[in-house]
């Protein structure tokens, strides 16, 4: 960018982050300070002040705990090997105390012997979608935004999503490159009253942009 702002004098180049280091790239960018500014050698920074709000951080044993008292929640999970074996694998320490028997002890002996690919034991469908329709089942009001792994992983968590969700009282919205523009657009629509969102993004596509009255 240097090179092409040596070429071309008149060109405005504006770098956005919420992250980045003004003051590095401020330096970096010397000698290129304000279009006919003869008297500032470094780019202009503006600063917008942001808000922090509360967050209340929920884990997994404790969304486990929660699930385990909707039994067709749970059982719904306990019939996916390959939610079982997440589970046990990101709670092995948990499941080895009292308060929190083994899943396989709850599973039928031909469930866990099923032969999974590294895709299919990486991803718990069955918890995921549990897990948000605990959220919509003991709340009132707030969207829900879903970060997944890629594009295989939000469509098949819409296609479980429409089988369980009211389409009059929630809207599902998905985020990702491969989906045109007007229909990405859909996420900013104002929804009905009593009307509820679901946004299935990657952590890429959400950064860019900012999706209001998401509460979980």
């Amino acid at each position: 960018m240097r090179k092409i702002l040596r070429s071309r004098p008149n060109l405005r180049l504006i770098l956005m982050s919420a992250t980045a280091d003004t003051d590095k790239f401020a330096k970096y960018f010397e000698g290129f300070g304000p279009i006919n500014s003869k008297s500032e050698k470094y780019p202009n920074v503006i600063t917008v002040p942001g808000r922090c709000y509360p967050i209340t951080k929920t884990y997994l044993d404790t969304v486990v705990r929660a699930l385990r008292t909707r039994r067709y929640h749970w059982n719904s999970i306990l019939k996916s090997p390959a939610d079982i074996r997440y589970i046990e694998g990101e709670l092995a320490s948990e499941f080895k105390n009292s308060t929190c028997a083994s899943l396989t002890s709850e599973t039928d002996t031909g469930e866990s012997s099923i032969t999974l690919s590294n895709h299919e034991k990486l991803f718990p469908i069955k918890l995921i979608i549990s897990t948000i329709s605990y959220c919509l089942r003991n709340s009132t009001y707030g969207g829900i935004l879903v970060f997944l792994p890629g594009w295989r992983e939000i469509v098949q968590v819409k296609k479980h999503l429409e089988r369980i969700v009211n389409g009059e009282k929630v809207r599902i919205n998905l985020l990702h490159s491969s989906i045109d523009i007007e229909s990405q657009r859909d996420v900013f629509e104002e929804l009905p009253p009593e009307c509820r969102r679901i946004v299935l993004a990657t952590n890429i596509a959400e950064t860019s942009v900012t999706v209001s009255f998401i509460f979980f």
